[in-house]
């Protein structure tokens, strides 16, 4: 990619030579968990497993630790590649308290054969979408002097999803710093 852009970025030809797309060398895993914040929260999923040929989205449902009111002022988001997505959810105010989960439960959208588990697919009415990433680090800060209250004891529905094409199970693991 670095060659086409240094040509130009021509719209027909090649650059490169195409066999470099054959390459099957596994790449190292470089993923290194960020620093708790030094004012705030942070939560962690996994390390999990990842079945080969599989794709794996869950949810688990986590207290933020905060004993008191709070104000968040920056989310970071760091997490292993092959990951689809990764959100931060909370459930929309008046939802029945047989729809909210138990805390730190992992519940899986897809059963083992790759089904659809309806079960927990029924929650996502009541989610409001809090924060997310698309990508391995994600760092969203609020302008200086802006800052969303969190009241005590909030909890929070983080939903995870990994792809894994390959023919060897691995592990994801995601880390959201909740900056105050």
């Amino acid at each position: 990619i670095e060659e086409w852009i240094n040509a130009g970025a021509p719209r027909t030809g090649e650059v490169a030579d195409a066999k470099l797309l054959d390459d099957k060398t596994p790449q190292p895993d470089y993923f290194e968990p960020p620093a708790a914040p030094v004012s705030g929260f942070q939560l962690k999923i996994g390390p999990f497993s990842v079945p080969a040929n599989f794709e794996r989205e869950f949810f688990t449902y986590r207290p933020l630790g905060n004993q008191q009111e709070v104000y968040i002022s920056r989310v970071e988001i760091a997490m292993r590649d092959n990951s689809h997505h990764f959100i931060l959810y909370d459930f929309k105010e008046g939802t029945p308290a047989n729809a909210i989960p138990k805390d730190d439960s992992y519940r899986d959208i897809r059963n083992q054969d790759g089904t659809m588990n309806i079960q927990v697919l029924g929650a996502l009415a009541y989610h409001v979408f809090v924060a997310g990433s698309q990508t391995p680090y994600t760092d969203f800060q609020f302008p200086q002097g802006v800052a969303w209250p969190v009241p005590a004891g909030m909890k929070f529905d983080m939903n995870s999803h990994y792809v894994n094409k390959g023919t060897e199970p691995f592990a994801g693991e995601v880390y959201v710093n909740v900056h105050t």
